[in-house]
């Protein structure tokens, strides 16, 4: 695996979102968002070294190949994001959607913490000041890179961008940003207060709102059957696909793209609050034949056999004691088939 990896983490199987780190700064740079990412995607923190972007473009590259991930989502900071851009012009078929954090032509690598954060950040957080630092001592001086060769190419970026700006970035200034996005078809452009170049150490709460809703709401086969695939297991899913006739495909793909890649890839509930949600639902329902799945699904979601067994009990008060006491049963036999409980006596 090409050494600029340095962070996996999330849902295997999820649609993969790779992180491409600032000039001067390691994968950590991304640490404060990578937590609400990885409910959703799997999430690939990369820092590339330095070079040309022909040659950071060809680094990232490489890193998918090694990791068989044949196209992405790409996030990048600084430099990053303009590799992301590189990406998206030169191998439109390895990326999805892209965003720019801090990105712009001409940006300046910068050699001192205080480019990286605000000031008042800064005077308050002195152990944050020091971990800074040592990602620029851990990578070193790093040489500028000519976007120049980008200008004339921009309009040729066909993946939906997000481009974010620091209020308060000396490296990036908001109006070069702006001017940077106003050249890339379709852009959306966020100024984000409070920040400089580093908007995921010093406001990862929009940052990870920001990415969640341009990555999420991409409703495409895709990336539903990928968030199908995490939540019931690719045997169940190829089962599935195995089944799906001419008569059945329609009512397949929609319910795909749209329960599974729309409503489930939402960042406003976590899948584990989402499987709770839908058991409570499809036992008040009566609908016992969608049990078992969304049961298995809860349990990789990380809910507990005694969460379940709360649930039910509560649900007694609500959805009537017949249904719950019939899903009782069912759900006992599916976690007994699992071996998450003793064989019942009977």
């Amino acid at each position: 695996m090409p050494n600029v990896t340095e962070t996996i983490t999330g849902p295997d199987g999820a649609q993969a979102l790779i992180l491409l780190a600032t000039a001067g700064a390691t994968a950590a740079s991304w640490d404060s968002v990578v937590s609400p990412l990885a409910e959703q995607f799997r999430v690939v923190a990369l820092a590339p070294k330095g070079g040309t972007l022909d040659e950071l473009g060809a680094q990232v590259i490489a890193a998918l190949d090694e990791l068989s991930i044949d196209r992405a989502y790409i996030a990048g900071a600084g430099i990053g994001g303009l590799t992301a851009v590189w990406l998206a012009i030169h191998e439109p078929r390895r990326v999805s959607r892209i965003a720019l954090v801090g990105s712009a032509l001409g940006v300046s690598s910068g050699s001192a913490v205080d480019t990286w954060i605000t000031p008042a950040l800064a005077g308050r957080d002195a152990a944050l000041v020091a971990g800074l630092q040592a990602q620029m001592d851990t990578v070193g001086e790093i040489a500028e890179v000519d976007s120049s060769a980008l200008a004339e190419d921009l309009g040729r970026v066909a993946a939906l961008t997000l481009v974010v700006a620091g209020a308060e970035d000396p490296l990036a200034p908001a109006d070069a940003v702006r001017a940077f996005a106003s050249l890339i078809p379709d852009a959306r452009i966020v100024v984000v207060p409070g920040a400089a170049h580093l908007v995921a150490v010093e406001q990862p709460a929009i940052l990870s709102r920001l990415l969640l809703e341009h990555f999420g709401s991409a409703a495409t086969l895709e990336v539903g059957y990928a968030s199908r695939r995490v939540a019931l297991g690719d045997a169940h899913v190829d089962r599935t696909i195995a089944g799906i006739t001419e008569f059945t495909e329609p009512f397949q793909n929609f319910l795909t793209r749209y329960c599974w890649g729309e409503v489930w890839t939402r960042p406003e509930l976590s899948r584990r609050d989402r499987s709770l949600a839908t058991i409570a639902s499809l036992v008040t329902l009566g609908a016992e034949h969608e049990i078992g799945i969304h049961v298995r699904a809860g349990l990789r979601h990380g809910l507990e056999v005694q969460e379940l067994q709360e649930v039910l009990q509560h649900l007694a008060l609500y959805a009537g004691l017949p249904r719950a006491f019939g899903a009782l049963q069912y759900v006992q036999r599916i976690l007994i088939e699992d071996g998450l409980l003793p064989a019942s006596p009977a």
